[in-house]
This record gives structure tokens, sequence and C-alpha cells, in this order.
């Protein structure tokens, strides 16, 4: 499974996205949306709080980072569910694998393109450098996967029936401690300023 031609979707067509991401299971989907709007809330902070580089501005987008974040696990749909944990560390290089095999009906511009992959490919690095899939480190990583990574780490903190105050102290803790080692600092502080909001949206979804 090294390379495009290897690909192996079960003989379905896909002729849109939904096609595609609809071959997901219904859990990882719900996953996927969860972390594409908490990356959006985050995202937007953020970008209040610091100065974004003018020449990641347009990558930076609520909705490429919106959208970027809904793919980032689309490499799952390759990978058996019950492989070893080897196995789904490769998830990142399959998702861009998959994506660029159905570029044409999955991008509407370079520019999405480009911010998806990257979003895709660098959720699970770390700023010291001790991430997946390459090793990644510091000003390396593009923010809008930083961004993508908080959230994602989120909804497995957070999404849990009877969510309660000990259970988002130990969420809001986690990222702290963690903040310029696994999460950026500055994605960690904006974390902070939007937290009640967060929580406020998980509260309204509950384990199926």
């Amino acid at each position: 499974m090294s390379n495009e031609k290897e690909i192996q979707l079960n003989n379905k067509p896909v002729n849109e996205f939904e096609d595609l991401f609809g071959q997901l299971p219904p859990l990882q989907q719900d996953h996927s949306h969860r972390v594409a709007h908490c990356s959006k809330i985050i995202s937007d902070e953020l970008q209040r709080t610091i100065k974004i580089p003018t020449n990641i501005q347009k990558q930076c987008s609520p909705e490429f980072i919106y959208f970027g974040s809904m793919c980032h696990d689309i490499g799952k749909i390759l990978i058996p569910p019950q492989s070893e944990k080897t196995e789904h560390k490769r998830h990142p290089v399959f998702g861009t694998i998959l994506l660029k095999k159905y570029e044409s009906v999955v991008f509407d511009s370079d520019i999405e393109k480009r911010t998806v992959l990257e979003i895709v490919k660098s959720h699970h690095e770390q700023p010291d450098g001790k991430g997946y899939p390459d090793g990644l480190s510091g000003e390396y990583i593009p923010i809008h996967a930083g961004i993508c990574g908080v959230a994602n780490e989120l909804d497995y903190f957070l999404f849990k029936e009877n969510l309660s105050k000990r259970d988002t102290n130990e969420a809001l803790n986690y990222f702290q401690d963690n903040g310029g080692t696994v999460f950026f600092e500055s994605i960690v502080y904006s974390l902070g300023k939007v937290w009640n909001e967060i929580l406020a949206v998980y509260r309204t979804w509950t384990v199926k």
C-alpha cells in the first residue's frame, strides 16, 4: 500500500468528496466533524491573538482549516480496523496519497489542496520533533496542522457521556502542561481563551 496504484476502495466510484468521506466508519465521520468544528473555533481565536505571517494567511482561512480538519483521518479508509498501532500511524501518509489520487473531485484550488494536504500529513507532528510521520519540529510544522492536532487530541478528552468538571480540568491541564513540546504554545493559549465556548459545544454532543 505504498503508492497510488495499490489503493483499493471496495470498487466504489468516487465522483465527489462525499463519496470518499462516506467510506469512513460513521463514528470516524462524527469525530472528523467535531475536530473540524473545534479547529475553526481555535483558529479564529488564534488569528485574533497573534499576527499570522502574510505568506500563510490564506492557508489559515476558516474554510480551509475546517475542510482540512474534516479530512485529517481520511487515510484510515485504507487501514483495517484491527491493524497494529504502527500501521495506524501511517494514516497521514495514506491520507495524502488518497487525496492526491482524487484531487479533481476534492479540491477547488491549488492553495486549498496545499493546505489540506499539509493538515492531513502533519496533524500528528509535534514542536519537540517527537511526532509522526516525518518527525518535524518547530516552525517546520504548518500552524494549520498544529491547530488540527490540538482539536484532534481534544476530542478524545471531551467527547464522553456526563462530562464532569474534573474531566475538563484534566484536559485543559494536559494541554497547558504540554505547550511547547507536544503542542504549539500559541495554540494552547488560544485554546484556553475559547475553552468555555468549546465546553458549551461539547455538552450539546453526547456519545451515541
